[in-house]
């Protein structure tokens, strides 16, 4: 059996790794991005597939370290009119 020299934390304190599980606002061309918008009088046509094969994948559920900021940032969305709350399965 094979013995880590180096542990997770001393990685992340010497710098080796990086966590990039941080929500964190866009810094570059706040100028020109101010956050979501929806785009007015637009549509698009979506080509769909005949008798697709679909996948079934369990769901992921967010790290609870987290779980605030992604609430915030859905709430937010939400009020944008980005998203809007599902209340059935799609189809």
């Amino acid at each position: 059996m094979l013995e880590t020299i180096l542990g997770q934390d001393a990685c992340e304190k010497f710098k080796l790794i990086l966590r990039l599980d941080q929500i964190t606002t866009e810094k570059y061309n706040q100028d020109v991005f101010k956050g979501l918008e929806c785009l007015k009088q637009f549509t698009y046509d979506i080509d769909l597939i005949d008798n697709p094969q679909f996948e079934i994948r369990s769901a992921r559920k967010i790290p609870h370290a987290i779980r605030a900021e992604v609430k915030k940032e859905l709430e937010e969305m939400m009020k944008l009119g980005v998203i809007r709350p599902m209340t059935e399965p799609t189809r």
